[in-house]
């Protein structure tokens, strides 16, 4: 039998180098594509592996997973970070609701490769846990990632790829280190925690804070911040589990850097401020207007200049406040709304694109039977405007209305005085 499906066993020399090809294709592939974990879940050992910001706004924030090298050889990766959406738009298919989130299993030595290549930092955290909290993780771990279970809802905050991972590792000490996360006061609040990694985008990191609203100003505990990978690094290094013995040791046994990336900046321990810059560039166009509006010389230019000037910022003003009615309908997404600035940048501002035109021709607009100079009009709009912001001031006064917005308010006051009391809205008095 054996003879006739191996004709090469007729001959001893030909047979013996067919063995050594058969040994060296079976360890190779022993190598390459190692064994799947048997139902016994035996792991040799667990770690959490965190992966730094790459180039692509969806990895800003950096990526975790939970690598398991288990006893028969075989290294495998877990993690809630896959996503798939429609077109080749990430952002479009974002706002818009699109993108769908899974988990996934994969090879952990494939896994790591990509990672390198991308030049992305790399931290291993040797996780120590007995054999029962092992077992527990990788036991939900798998049957996560079957197909019936692996999507899941994705929430920026509460239930994302390190979120996934978090809430495994507390099932591996027992519930034990969300015990204690939750009763751990947060360093930041969540909108000083995703600006830490947007600070080297300026405008995205402003824009991005300016449409978000105050939902993600309330005060966090070390569990909420576990919604970014490099928290949930930081945090379980400091914290210490109860054995089955009653004897208190740490969680993480080993801390690793594979990786340090040579192509990025790291990210800051603490949100940028912002203050400073917006209120420099608020001044400097406020005293742009009021130079403008002082100068007795060229009456008629200046004129069609602060005109256009003030549909300009009309129009800057309107757009903005237009993004933040829309985005929490469009988006879906509950943490643009409740967003205090839509208080005084708002699309009734859109109102001073014409009149700032009216105003450089030097026309009236008619209410019912009486005129009124458009100018004038302006005036009444920048008023609104300015006692709009102090109202926004006043809300800050109220801890569950408070909101960080300090950034665009101190950009548009500046503006809105000049505007209001700087003769720019009325910038030619008969003499």
């Amino acid at each position: 039998m054996f003879l006739v499906f191996c004709p090469l066993a007729g001959s001893p020399k030909a047979a013996h180098k067919f063995g050594l090809f058969l040994c060296w294709f079976l360890l190779g592939c022993a190598v390459l594509f190692p064994a799947e974990a048997t139902g016994d879940y035996a792991a040799k050992t667990v770690k959490l592996v965190v992966y730094g910001p790459s180039d692509e706004i969806f990895i800003w924030w950096g990526h975790a997973a939970i690598a398991v090298e288990y006893e028969n050889g075989a290294a495998f990766t877990y993690d809630w970070g896959i996503f798939d959406y429609p077109g080749d738009d990430f952002l479009a298919a974002f706002f818009q609701n699109q993108v769908k989130y899974r988990s996934a299993k994969s090879y952990t030595r494939y896994d790591m490769e990509s990672y390198f290549a991308e030049d992305r930092d790399i931290v291993v955290y040797t996780l120590d846990l007995d054999e029962a909290g092992k077992e527990a993780m990788i036991r939900y771990a798998e049957e996560d990632v079957l197909p019936e279970n692996c999507w899941y809802d994705y929430d920026d905050f509460t239930n994302n790829c390190s979120t996934g991972i978090r809430d495994l590792i507390d099932l591996g000490t027992g519930g034990q280190l969300r015990a204690w996360a939750e009763n751990e006061k947060g360093r930041f609040t969540l909108r000083q925690h995703i600006r830490r990694f947007m600070a080297f985008h300026p405008w995205v990191d402003w824009y991005t804070s300016f449409l978000i609203g105050r939902m993600l100003d309330r005060e966090t505990t070390a569990w909420d911040e576990m919604f970014l990978p490099v928290e949930v690094g930081r945090h379980i290094r400091d914290f210490s589990l109860t054995g089955t013995d009653g004897e208190k040791r740490k969680l993480v046994t080993h801390a690793e850097l594979l990786n340090q990336s040579k192509t990025r900046q790291s990210v800051l321990n603490s949100p940028p401020d912002e203050l400073a810059r917006s209120f420099i560039a608020g001044m400097f166009i406020a005293l742009l207007f009021v130079w403008a509006a002082r100068n007795d010389k060229h009456k008629r230019a200046l004129r069609i200049t602060s005109g256009i000037l003030q549909s300009a910022a009309g129009l800057f003003f309107g757009l903005f406040g237009l993004a933040v009615l829309l985005a929490p309908v469009f988006a879906g997404n509950e943490y643009l709304a409740h967003n205090n600035n839509a208080l005084f940048v708002n699309p009734v501002l859109l109102m001073a694109v014409p009149l700032g035109i009216l105003s450089s021709l030097g026309k009236n607009i008619r209410l019912g039977k009486r005129t009124l100079p458009a100018e004038k009009a302006l005036r009444v709009l920048w008023t609104y405007m300015l006692l709009a912001v102090l109202a926004a001031l006043l809300l800050n006064l109220s801890p569950s209305l408070r909101q960080a917005n300090g950034s665009p308010i101190v950009f548009t006051l500046p503006i809105v005085l000049a505007f209001v009391f700087g003769d720019i809205a009325v910038p030619f008095k008969k003499r």
